[in-house]
Formats: structure tokens, sequence, C-alpha cells
């Protein structure tokens, strides 16, 4: 059925997004490196520490950008940091 990480909606305070939550089955979690063969194992670490539910579990963008997955194609010195946060109009729902 997977790890109670992957089960824990505790993080979610909104009372109709538990209700929400709440209305599905717990599913257990794909086998990335199955569904994927032909993925490195680089890949199939970062998307497992991508895709998870709980803000608390899941990578950093930080971590994410430092993964050994992008350790041939990532240029530092080309990357500069935003001034201030992304805001993303859907996330003020």
């Amino acid at each position: 059925m997977g790890t109670p990480e992957e089960h824990d909606i505790s993080f979610v305070t909104d009372p109709k997004a538990l209700t929400y939550l709440k209305s599905f089955q717990p599913i257990p979690r794909v086998n990335l490196a199955e569904k994927y063969p032909g993925a490195d194992t680089d890949s199939i670490d970062l998307l497992n520490k991508m895709l998870q539910i709980n803000p608390y579990f899941r990578i950093t963008v930080e971590e994410a950008l430092s993964h050994p997955c992008f350790a041939k194609i990532r240029k530092p010195a080309k990357e500069s940091i935003a001034e201030k946060p992304v805001t993303i109009d859907f996330e003020e729902d």
C-alpha cells in the first residue's frame, strides 16, 4: 500500500481540500523504474524525489538543480536568481 509518508495528508489544512483528498482510495506508488525501464537511475531518483504529494518530503528546487541528473548540462555561470518570488495565478485559488 506504500509508506505512511506517501499517504500522509496532515500538511493539508484547508477543510475542502481535505474532504476532496479523503474521497480517493489510497493506491500504491508506481515503480518508476519498471514504468520507464530505459531511464537511468539518476532520472528515476530525481522523479521519485519530485513526485511527492507532501511538500515536506519533496525535493527543493535547489536540491533538484544540484541533482546528479543535471551535472553534465547545468551551467551555473549562466544562471540567475529572480529578484522577487514568482507568482502563478492559479496558486491564488
